[in-house]
Formats: C-alpha cells, structure tokens, sequence
C-alpha cells in the first residue's frame, strides 16, 4: 500500500488595516460572517484574511445592503478606510 503525504494545514494570511466610520449614524457591515456596527467617527483596527470581502449590511446613506465595500487585499495592509 502507498503512503499518502498529508499536506500541511494552509496558513490564511491576513491584512491588518482600520475602518474609521466618518459619517452620522452607526454603520452595519459584515465580515467573516459577523455583523460588525461601528459608531459615527470610530475607528476599528481589523485583520481579515487575504480575499474577504466588507460587505454593507443594511441600507444606510449612499451604501445599499448587500453591496461589496472592499475586497482585502494587500494593497490594504496598514491603511484606514474612511466610510462615510
């Protein structure tokens, strides 16, 4: 019988970067499957894995629930997002 090699477990790479919410009323976004609010003018440190998205969560000023607001990539790595 043939041995089969047991590949490793990948490791996911992940980009630190920040959200910072500029506008008036709480944002609702959704990552790695969590519904995440951030409040008006707070900043979130964040480390999502390369290839994920930030997603809007609900319809709130110009972003439509649902719509992508970012793919993570990284180009990403160590800037702040301004959302507003």
């Amino acid at each position: 019988m043939a041995s089969q090699a047991i590949s490793p477990a990948r490791k996911i790479k992940r980009i630190n970067f920040s959200i910072r919410n500029d506008g008036q009323q709480v944002l609702h976004l959704i990552m790695e499957n969590r519904l995440i609010q951030i409040a008006p003018h707070e900043l979130v440190n964040l480390a999502l894995p390369l290839g994920s998205g930030v997603t809007s969560a609900a319809t709130e000023g110009a972003h439509q629930a649902g719509k992508m607001m970012t793919m993570i990539s990284d180009s990403l790595s160590g800037t702040t997002i301004a959302v507003d």
